[in-house]
C-alpha cells in the first residue's frame, strides 16, 4: 500500500512539473503589451515621405522610444509609457516648421534711402522685427537666400556667462562643406563693406537676429542667439538637425488617444 501511495505521489509531482513547464512556455510566448499615448496628424494629399523622416528624426532626439508610422493620410506618433510632459514635448517640436534662412542685408546707403522714401528697391524685402539691437524698425534683406538650413549637419544648445552674472543661451551649429562655402561667400561680401554689413538670420520667416559680420570666414560654424532659454534652444537644435518640415502639421494633432499594442 505504501508503494502505491509513493507511485501516486510521484505521478502527481511529475504531472505538476510538466504543467509548470507548459505554463512557463505559454507565458514566454505571450506577447508583451505596450501602452501609451498616440498622436494623429492628418496629412494633405501628396504629402512627401520626407515629412515622416523629419518627424521621426525630431521625435527620436527626445529619447522617448516613440514610433512614427504612416497609415494612409494619417501620420501616427505612438509614445510608450507617456507622461503628460512627454506628449507636450512632442507636440511642441512638431508645431515649428524649422525653416532656417540666411539673407544678406542691404548696405547702409540703400537702407537709409528706404528709410527716407519708404520705397523697397527691387531684389529686396522689408522685414519687421522685435530685436532691440537692430537700428532700423524694418530691415531690408535680399529676397534670395545666401544659405538655407538644410546644410546644417549638427546643432546643439550652449550657454555663456554674461557680465551681468546671468547665462545667455544660444544654438551653435555646423554646416556641411557646400554650406560652409556659401556661408563664407556671404561673410566675405558683408565684411568687405565699410562699415561691415549684417547677415540676417530668419527662422520660419521671422527675423531672429542680424549680427554684424566680424570676419570674412566662419569656417562652417556659427551661432543663433536671441532664441530664449535652455528649453527653446534645445528644441531649435533638434529642429535644425532633423531638418525643416516640407509641410506644416498644424498647431495641434487631429486626435490624441491612449493606445495598447501587443509586441
Amino acid at each position: 500500500m505504501t508503494g502505491m501511495k509513493r507511485a501516486t505521489l510521484g505521478q502527481g509531482l511529475l504531472t505538476l512539473s510538466v504543467f509548470s513547464v507548459l505554463l512557463f512556455a505559454v507565458l514566454l510566448r505571450r506577447p508583451a503589451v505596450v501602452e501609451g499615448q498616440e498622436l494623429g496628424y492628418r496629412l494633405p494629399a501628396g504629402a512627401p515621405k520626407e515629412v515622416e523622416d523629419v518627424v521621426r528624426g525630431r521625435v527620436a532626439a527626445l529619447g522617448l522610444g516613440a514610433e512614427v508610422a504612416r497609415e494612409g493620410d494619417l501620420l501616427l506618433i505612438r509614445i510608450p509609457k507617456a507622461k503628460p510632459e512627454d506628449v507636450a514635448d512632442v507636440k511642441r517640436l512638431l508645431r515649428r516648421a524649422g525653416k532656417l534662412e540666411f539673407r544678406v542685408t542691404a548696405d547702409r546707403d540703400v537702407q537709409e534711402k528706404y528709410k527716407a522714401d519708404g520705397l523697397v528697391p527691387a531684389g529686396y524685402e522689408a522685414v519687421e522685427h522685435d530685436r532691440k539691437e537692430i537700428e532700423h524698425k524694418k530691415l531690408l534683406i535680399r529676397t534670395t537666400c545666401a544659405l538655407e538650413g538644410g546644410r546644417v549637419i549638427h546643432a546643439e544648445p550652449q550657454s555663456q556667462l554674461m557680465p551681468s552674472g546671468t547665462s545667455e543661451w544660444y544654438v551653435a551649429f555646423e554646416l556641411d562643406a557646400k554650406g560652409a562655402a556659401k556661408f563664407d561667400d556671404a561673410a566675405a561680401l558683408l565684411y568687405a563693406r565699410r562699415p561691415p554689413g549684417m547677415l540676417a538670420i530668419l527662422l520660419d520667416g521671422k527675423l531672429n537676429s542680424a549680427p554684424t559680420v566680424q570676419t570674412s570666414k566662419f569656417g562652417g560654424s556659427g551661432r543663433i542667439t536671441g532664441v530664449g532659454g535652455e528649453r527653446e534652444c534645445k528644441d531649435l537644435a533638434i529642429v535644425l538637425t532633423a531638418g525643416a518640415l516640407p509641410i506644416p502639421l498644424g498647431l495641434e494633432p487631429e486626435f490624441e488617444r491612449p493606445f495598447r499594442q501587443e509586441k
